[in-house]
């Protein structure tokens, strides 16, 4: 009686054994793209996007023609693409996983130019006198997903003494949703904020529905002293789908007031006209005495 005890819980123990690994191996058909493959798909993918949206309207004979080369370069087809990112969508973990390798290569050629720049020109990225400055160190492209605890991009920067109370402050970027735009009630909330004295805030927010460049601009002129700028990329969960969001060409400007400029050069004016007229004083060395 033990030994058939012993016989029937090593049975059960082997096929929740079975249950378990055939629930935890994800069944990938054939034809699907392995996950480092369709990493570089995507990547020439939405490269070759981003770069026929900023050509000059581009035929639809001539968007063919850039996707087509890159299936032919990968050595698939559109299909087999199709189907492939299809699967990909409706498996979120290997989804997830691709992307990951996407966006660090990404971020690794963005760095790499952003050096290259850099060493080039000497350029400096702390926070530097100027009527036109760009604020961001972050990198310039990050991304954000719909997921918890990816879903949230902030910053905040604090003011330093080459900021002036009337500055401009603007923030823009490019959105790109990588996997399908999202449904409207949970698009992506985009906010800047800008803090003055006395806890004055003035702010600005925005639901970001498709691809395209955003820009948020804010100034003021009658709130005393600028404090902190400061704002935020939030993606609500929809649904038990992942959603990836691509931001690029991130930039944070701040610009002086053209009118404060103005007023001081005529102020700086007004001064040198009623300075009143010296003429030179010829100073020769005294003679010894003896």
């Amino acid at each position: 009686m033990r030994e058939k005890n012993r016989l029937r819980k090593g049975l059960l123990a082997a096929i929740m054994g079975l249950l378990c690994l055939s629930a935890c191996n994800v069944r990938r058909p054939e034809m699907v793209i392995s996950n480092s493959k369709m990493a570089d798909v995507l990547y020439d993918y939405h490269m070759t996007k981003a770069m026929i949206k900023n050509r000059t309207v581009p035929s639809d004979d001539e968007r063919q023609a850039y996707m087509d080369f890159v299936f032919k370069k990968h050595g698939i087809t559109e299909e087999v693409f199709d189907s492939s990112l299809s699967w990909y969508s409706h498996n979120p973990d290997q989804m997830t996983s691709v992307y990951d390798q996407v966006f660090a290569r990404m971020n690794r050629e963005s760095e790499g130019i952003k050096q290259r720049i850099s060493a080039r020109d000497n350029l400096s990225v702390v926070s530097q006198p100027g009527d036109s400055v760009d604020l961001w160190t972050e990198r310039r492209m990050m991304r954000v997903s719909n997921k918890a605890f990816e879903n949230l991009l902030t910053f905040k920067i604090d003011a330093d003494q080459y900021y002036e109370d009337t500055d401009t402050l603007r923030w823009s970027m490019n959105f790109h949703f990588m996997n399908g735009e999202p449904v409207a009630e949970r698009a992506p909330v985009m906010m800047m904020q800008i803090w003055y004295d006395r806890d004055s805030v003035i702010s600005e927010q925005r639901i970001v529905r498709q691809d395209g460049k955003q820009t948020i601009t804010l100034q003021n002129d009658t709130l005393g002293g600028l404090k902190s700028v400061q704002g935020f990329i939030y993606y609500p969960k929809q649904d038990d789908s992942t959603k990836f969001l691509l931001l690029n060409d991130i930039s944070l400007i701040r610009l002086h007031s053209a009118k404060k400029r103005t007023e001081a050069a005529d102020t700086l004016g007004s001064e040198k006209k009623e300075a009143p007229l010296t003429r030179p004083v010829r100073v020769s060395n005294p003679r010894r005495q003896n």
